[in-house]
């Protein structure tokens, strides 16, 4: 293991940045496999089925065993970005409170508001 990470080092320092950013790209697009277990993958598939409830009323439940990967997979990367954007959202806001805070600080502390809006927001 630790003579392949070596290996790793070296290689990588004999590659030029137009083929390092090739990697990088590659393996920010290569799908990845998740493993689930049992219990988790029962409640996926109630998610995968009720997030398409419409669908296989309309179609029937073979259309959806047979398209049960593709179904998931949309699930999955639904799920992720959602979580991802509220994340994000919440992080942003935080930040801003905490800038808000610091602002209300200044000023109470006696520096101007355009001296005070100035440190705070425009770093």
């Amino acid at each position: 293991m630790a003579t392949s990470v070596v290996t790793q080092k070296i290689e990588n320092q004999n590659k030029s940045a137009q083929e390092k950013a090739a990697e990088i790209i590659k393996e920010a697009f290569e799908d990845k496999m998740v493993l689930v277990s049992g219990t988790s993958f029962q409640k996926l598939t109630t998610i995968v089925r009720y997030l398409n409830r419409d669908k296989i009323q309309a179609r029937s439940e073979s259309w959806f065993t047979k398209n049960f990967d593709s179904l998931t997979t949309d699930a999955l990367t639904d799920l992720i970005n959602a979580r991802e954007k509220a994340i994000v959202s919440y992080l942003a806001k935080k930040e801003l409170d905490e800038k808000n805070d610091s602002f209300r600080d200044l000023v109470a502390r006696g520096m101007s508001v355009p001296d005070a809006y100035t440190k705070v927001y425009t770093k």
